[in-house]
C-alpha cells in the first residue's frame, strides 16, 4: 500500500493522478488529508481518503498500518523540515517503508539555499534513518511562472530577480508521472534524481516567448531582492515567509544553480520532458 502525505498540494495531487492513469493495478493507495474533500474525486476502491493532521501522531500511525511506501510532499513552509523528519520517525516505528521525499534541487547545493535547506535537513535524517529512499529533486516549475501573470497582464513586465541565469524549468506533470514509476518499481531504493525540464531558458528567453504568443512586448524586470518580497508580499498576498522563499530560489536561479539539464527525468518517465512552449501554448490565455 502506498501512503501519500501532501496529497493535495500542487506536486501531491500529480503523484495520485499519475499513478492511477498510469494503471497501478491492485495496488491501493491512501490519502491523509487536512482538507480531504480536497481528492475526495479520486476515492473509489483502490483509494482509501482519510481525513488527518500530520500533527497528530496516532492518526498519523493508524494511516500507516500496512504501508510500504510512502510519499513525503507536505510542501514549503517554515516547519516542513521538522514536520517530515517527525513524519520519518513516526513511519519508522511503525512499518518502515520506503519513503519517496519530494526534494528541491536547491538541497544539493553547497552551501544549501533557500527552500533546499529545509529539504536538506529532511534529506539527511532520511538517508541516516535506516529506512529504504528515493529522493526527487525537481528545479523551479513551469507552472509557478503563473504567480507573476498579473504584472504580465496589466503592466507588461515579469518581475523576478534571476538577471541571466538560466532555469531547466520543470512541469509538475511531469514530476507526478516520475514519482509514480518510483513507486511502482521496488527496485529503486537509496537513490536522489535531479529532476529538470529539457533545456534551460532564462527570463529574457521566456518574456520573448510570451511575447511572440501575445503579440505585445514583455519585459523582464530585476527587482531588488527587498522590493520583490514586498511586491509578492503586498499584490500577491503571499505570506512574508513564502516570499523569502521565493526571493531565495530567485537568488539560485541568477547565480545558475538550476541551469544544468539531466537526463533523469527522461530516463525515469521514459520520453522526453515537457518544456516551456508547451506549457505556454497550454496556458497562454492566463497571461492575456
Amino acid at each position: 500500500m502506498i501512503l501519500i502525505l501532501g496529497a493535495t498540494g500542487q506536486v501531491g495531487t500529480r503523484i495520485l493522478s499519475s499513478l492511477l492513469e498510469g494503471g497501478i493495478g491492485s495496488t491501493p493507495i491512501r490519502v491523509l488529508a487536512r482538507r480531504p474533500e480536497a481528492v475526495q474525486k479520486f476515492a473509489g476502491s483502490i483509494v482509501d481518503v482519510r481525513k488527518g493532521d500530520f500533527e497528530d501522531r496516532e492518526e498519523v500511525v493508524r494511516a500507516l498500518d500496512g504501508v510500504t511506501d510512502v510519499v513525503l510532499a507536505t510542501g514549503d513552509d517554515p516547519g516542513n523540515a521538522e514536520r517530515e523528519i517527525r513524519l520519518i520517525e513516526w513511519a519508522k516505528d511503525a512499518t518502515m517503508p520506503r519513503i519517496v521525499k519530494i526534494s528541491a534541487i536547491t538541497a544539493s547545493l553547497t552551501p544549501r539555499v533557500s527552500v533546499g535547506v529545509a529539504h536538506g535537513a529532511v534529506e539527511d535524517h532520511l538517508k541516516a534513518s535506516g529506512l529504504n529512499w528515493v529522493i526527487l529533486q525537481p528545479t523551479f516549475f513551469l507552472q509557478s511562472l503563473a504567480l507573476f501573470r498579473d504584472p504580465v497582464r496589466k503592466q507588461n513586465v515579469f518581475p523576478l530577480p534571476t538577471h541571466g541565469g538560466a532555469v531547466a524549468f520543470v512541469d509538475v506533470r511531469d514530476i507526478g508521472v516520475a514519482a509514480a514509476r518510483v513507486l511502482l518499481d521496488l527496485s529503486l531504493s537509496r537513490r536522489t534524481f535531479i529532476l529538470t525540464g529539457p533545456e534551460a531558458w532564462t527570463l529574457g528567453q521566456v518574456c520573448a516567448a510570451l511575447s511572440e504568443r501575445l503579440g505585445r512586448r514583455i519585459r523582464h524586470v530585476n527587482p531588488p531582492h527587498v522590493l520583490f518580497k514586498v511586491m509578492l508580499f503586498t499584490f500577491g498576498r503571499m505570506p512574508w515567509s513564502h516570499a523569502s522563499l521565493i526571493s531565495g530560489v530567485a537568488k539560485a536561479c541568477a547565480a545558475g544553480d538550476e541551469a544544468s539539464v539531466m537526463t533523469d527525468l527522461r530516463d525515469l518517465i521514459g520520453r522526453p520532458p515537457l518544456g516551456l512552449d508547451a506549457y505556454l501554448d497550454e496556458t497562454i490565455d492566463q497571461f492575456r
